[in-house]
């Protein structure tokens, strides 16, 4: 009986998600951004641990948090330029060993400045599973579905947090601190292999450009023109952005105040997440005597309340690109003919 009903739960989660082949890549990209949160969520799980064993103080355990997040921040940039140049399936499962073998050595740590140096080398290759997922994501499904699927894809980052914070935080009361990290070391290793075998490289640009004009051309004309928009001059590109250095393309990027709000607006609400991810735990415990199995109880609950705002959310922005999944409009559109590109969007 539990065995027909898991069964069906899984059968219905895969028609959810688009059928096998769809399911199974949603799942893995998913599990990759998993991976990248899980550190976080079992730095906080064993924060009393770490205290103790490496005698270091809250700022100390604050900093183990915030310097990979500094370091993905930086790398983001020149990773996502290797993105567009090298095979993305090969990139995606080598960092994925190079942070299971950065969660091995800290395990391994017997200083701070051991753990933090390896937690330094974690974040700069935590910062391939961004721009890497996002663009596979974009030439994996179709234009139309992408904000849906990507929502779904997301939803990986709260489970892995909330798997780091429950089962790191047990298997160092029952083992050692130490385990916690060999035990997602692991499970990064095996993740790596199964990217590797399963993952499919699209190729770039597989959704095609020329369809997505066909379906969008009259009716983005026809809405640009009824609500009178126009493009700013001087950010419409003339050029391929292919061809441009690195400071041309941060030139043009951050002189668009809306990419400006998003960029600051993003980093306020990691930074914000990953110090709750680290502290939230001792503070409840400490401050109101909750034990770890009620704390194991209450983490998944939270999560659940999480990932349905963040399913809810790619589903209404699914729906609001437009009727049968159309793609939103390109603001470019509006350009006079011949039309100039004004980014790297497949409406150009």
């Amino acid at each position: 009986m539990i065995k027909e009903r898991v069964q069906r739960a899984v059968d219905a989660l895969t028609r959810r998600l688009g059928g096998p082949r769809q399911a199974r890549i949603v799942l893995l990209l998913a599990c990759v951004l998993a991976l990248n949160t899980a550190d976080s969520g079992v730095i906080g799980a064993i924060v009393d641990e770490l205290r103790r064993s490496l005698h270091i103080d809250n700022t100390q355990v604050g900093v183990l948090t915030a310097a990979p997040s500094l370091v993905g921040a930086v790398a983001t940039v020149p990773v996502g330029m290797l993105t567009d140049r090298v095979p993305r399936v090969p990139l995606l499962a080598g960092s994925i060993v190079l942070w299971s073998a950065a969660m091995i050595v800290g395990g391994l740590a017997t200083s701070y400045e051991w753990l933090l140096t390896s937690r330094v080398a974690l974040g700069a290759v935590t910062a391939t599973a961004g721009p890497t997922v996002a663009s596979l994501t974009g030439d994996l499904f179709p234009h139309g579905q992408r904000a849906g699927i990507y929502g779904r894809i997301l939803a990986g980052e709260l489970i892995g947090a909330g798997f780091g914070l429950v089962v790191g935080g047990n298997v160092a009361a029952a083992l050692s601190w130490r385990v916690s990290f060999w035990f997602v070391a692991v499970l990064g290793l095996a993740l790596a292999a199964v990217v590797w075998r399963l993952l499919p490289e699209p190729g770039r640009g597989a959704q095609g450009r020329v369809r997505v004009q066909e379906r969008q051309s009259e009716a983005a004309q026809q809405a640009v023109d009824e609500s009178d928009v126009r493009p700013r001059p001087e950010n419409v590109l003339r050029t391929d952005p292919s061809g441009m250095t690195f400071a041309q393309a941060a030139r043009h990027v951050l002189h668009i105040r809306t990419n400006v709000i998003i960029i600051v607006a993003s980093a306020i609400g990691y930074f914000f997440f990953a110090g709750l991810r680290t502290f939230a735990i001792v503070f409840v415990r400490h401050r109101y005597g909750v034990g770890r199995a009620e704390l194991s109880l209450l983490v998944p609950i939270i999560g659940a309340g999480a990932l349905a705002g963040v399913l809810t959310a790619g589903r209404l922005a699914t729906t609001s690109s437009g009727a049968a999944g159309s793609p939103p409009a390109c603001w470019c559109r509006a350009s006079p003919t011949p039309r100039p590109r004004c980014c790297s969007c497949p409406a150009c």
